[in-house]
This record gives structure tokens, sequence and C-alpha cells, in this order.
């Protein structure tokens, strides 16, 4: 779904030609054939038919309102709601008339094609194929972002800099156990250089805000895990962090959701989430909006479960709280798990890909042991990354992190960023 589809630049040159004719000709006519499209207009009732100008419709037919003895609407510019822009639904109107489209519609039609017309060109979907899209929307399927702003070369030198001087304490990335995720799955990486000559997602302008969207009904263990989050996940991006008001489960429908094969216990499909629940409610000002919920998750298509997942392109994410651990008996722990996921899928929302150079927040895991063994911080290739893509000060950040940790009483983690600190500020 990446660019402009063939049919939508057709509906680009079509709306052209048509603005370009309404110039030529004040008034002019269309006839549509088989599966062609009616304007939306309001017309009177005759009998058992709508007339509206020269059109005549049978009253009965699919789409026609019905109000007070006038049709409020006929059916035709669907824009939003479906790809049938300009058509009309089988079976009806089988002597479809002259239709008569003022200049004005030409430039309309114009305006919409210019607008929507990657969206219309595609086609509507069912729940299988919404989870196809939903995996190519996704991280692993590697969607390009927005178009990037320019790096200057003093830029560009700072940060291949702070990647020099981040290097020698960074720890090598072991071979891949069976069943890892480097075990499984087969990915390049990507390089600072890649990152920077991408079309890579980044926190500038009005966006400066990340929203947390818990989704389902929280503890108070667990919002109190949520608040100790958002806490960390803005000295750890540099972003303003904005708790949203819960949405209810109930906004999810039977077909996106599961019993697990083996335990029994619910799960939701990821991917719905991303397209359906949260790409929809995506705030302007939002350089990424995550999705949090205690219910288990799945992508779908033969996966037993997922953390979470994210897009590299609309700046959407979900992760799970379900398998992080039990709050009343290791909260620290607990916590480590869930801003590391956190912190992991908001990486995959600028635009960061797995990382295979070093031992790294951004690395794939398959298990929670696997992702225990992974580090909280950014490697030397990665940190470099979310400075460029939200303009953060590396040395305040580096500060704020340990503070954090110290406020906790969690000394080993305050002392592994007072050493980074230290490599790029001694």
């Amino acid at each position: 779904m990446d660019g402009t589809s063939p049919i939508g630049s057709a509906l680009y040159l079509a709306a052209l030609l048509l603005a370009l004719l309404a110039l030529y000709r004040p008034l002019w006519r269309v006839r549509h054939r088989g599966r062609g499209g009616i304007v939306c207009r309001a017309g009177k009732v005759e009998g058992d038919e709508i007339v509206a100008g020269e059109l005549r419709l049978p009253a009965s037919a699919a789409g026609a309102r019905v109000r007070d003895g006038e049709a409020v609407t006929l059916v035709g510019l669907e824009v939003g709601a479906s790809w049938e822009l300009l058509r009309v639904k089988r079976g009806v109107w089988p002597e479809l008339r002259w239709l008569r489209f003022s200049p004005a519609l030409a430039g309309l039609l114009l305006l919409l094609g210019l607008t929507f017309g990657d969206r219309i060109a595609s086609p509507p979907v069912g729940l299988a194929r919404q989870v196809e899209i939903a995996e190519r929307f996704a991280l692993h399927r590697g969607a390009s972002g927005p178009p990037s702003r320019s790096t200057t070369e003093p830029a560009r030198q700072a940060l291949l800099e702070l990647r020099r001087r981040l290097r020698p304490l960074q720890r090598a990335l072991p071979p891949p156990a069976p069943g890892d995720w480097l075990a499984e799955h087969r990915e390049a990486g990507q390089t600072l250089e890649q990152y920077l000559a991408s079309d890579a997602v980044h926190a500038r302008g009005k966006r400066r805000v990340i929203y947390l969207q818990p989704i389902g009904g929280l503890s108070v263990a667990q919002r109190r895990l949520l608040a100790l989050t958002a806490d960390f996940m803005m000295r750890y991006l540099c972003l303003e962090t904005r708790i949203a008001k819960p949405i209810p489960l109930e906004v999810i429908p039977a077909e996106a959701r599961r019993r697990h094969p083996s335990h029994g216990g619910e799960q939701l499909l990821s991917g719905y989430l991303l397209a359906r629940v949260l790409h929809p409610r995506l705030p302007d000002d939002a350089a990424a909006y995550v999705g949090l919920t205690a219910s288990d998750l799945w992508p779908g298509r033969g996966w037993n479960f997922v953390f979470g997942e994210a897009s590299l392109r609309d700046r959407v994410g979900v992760w799970s709280l379900h398998r992080m651990g039990d709050l009343a008996r290791e909260f620290d722990r607990t916590l480590l798990r869930t801003i590391k996921t956190a912190t992991h899928e908001t990486g995959h929302m600028l635009s960061m890909r797995h990382c295979t150079a070093h031992a790294c927040n951004l690395g794939g895991a398959n298990s929670l042991e696997e992702s225990d063994r992974g580090p909280l911080t950014l490697c030397a290739e990665c940190l470099p990354k979310l400075i460029w893509a939200t303009g953060c000060d590396p040395a305040a950040r580096y500060r704020s992190l340990a503070s954090f940790f110290r406020e906790r009483g969690l000394g080993e983690q305050a002392q592994s960023y007072d050493r980074l600190l230290h490599a790029i500020a001694p």
C-alpha cells in the first residue's frame, strides 16, 4: 500500500481531464454503463420513482433515503466508506439515464482524486485481508515513513561522532540460540547512514507528543505502572508524554479476538488494533500513539503471541502487559520489562528497524527470557537515530535516565547510563 497505485494515478488523470473539459464546456454529459457513478443530490418522490432533474430511479433503489416525501440522498460519493467513489451497486438502475456534471462538480472530483486517490484505489477488504494488510503495515514488513527533513553536514558529523564515542562500550551481539528471534527471522538491520538516507518519521514541528492509550481496564497496580512508564518514556524519548482516556474492549469485535490454543486465554489481534482502533484515532500532534492493554496479543497467521507491534510509517503501535510479570511479587522487574517493550515499539514508530549491530533495545525477541537478556539502552548505531528524530540532547537524556533509576533504587541501571554519559561528556 506504499505510494500511489495505478488506479489512483488513473483517477487523478481522469479528474484532471474532467476539470479541463468542464472549463471548455459549462455543461456536458457523461454516460455510465453497467457499474457507473451517480452524484449525491436532492430529489423528489413521484409515485414509485425518485426524480432529480433528468434522473429517474426506483424509490426502492439501494442507497436512496426518503424522508417526508423527498429523496434526501442518492448513493454515489461514498468517500471514506469504501473504495467505491464512482460505482453503483450491482443490480440497481438497469436503465441509467444521462447525468450532468457541472464545473463545480468537476473541480470537486479533482480535489477528491488528489486527496483520496490512494485510499480509493484500495479494494474493500474483509478481516482476513485486514490482517494481511496490517502485517505489511507493521514493523516486520518495513513500510517507509513520511518525507524526511534534510540533514545538514554539521549535524551528520555530530551524529557520526556520537556513534564513534559510544562504540567502545557496546556489547557484541551473541550468536542466536535455537528459538531466538534472529534464528527464525533473517534481518539485515539498519545502519545510521541508511536511517539518515531514508524517509524516516521524526518528531518535529507540532508532532511532539507521545500518547499512551490504554485499551480496556487496568488495575490499580497497572495504572501505577503506566504512570511510571509515561515518566520514563518522556525521559527516554525527550518528548512530552500523555496518558489518554481508556478505550473500552467492547470496540473490538469477536473476529479480532481468539482463545489461545494452549491455555485458552483471550488474545486480541494486534494488527486490528493498529489499523482499526489506533490509526483512526491518531491525534494530530502525536509523534507516536502507543496502545497498551492488559490483554494478550497475537499478530495472526500462525503466530503464538506477540509482546507488541508497531508501524514504521503511521506512528501507531501497541504492547501488552499480559506477559510482563506479576506486579504484586516483582514490581520492579515488571517495570523494566514494560518500559523496555514500550520504548522498543516507540522506536519502530520513529522508523527504527530491528537492530543487528550490537546488543540493543531495538533487537528482536521471541520470548521473555530472550528479551530479559537484552539491554534497555540503545546501542551506538541506534541512539544517533533517536537524537536525529527527536532533537534530543544525548548528555541531558543520560542524566535524566540515570536519575529515574536512582529514584527507584535500581542502581545497576543507573550506573549503565552513568558510563554512557561519561563516554560522550567526560
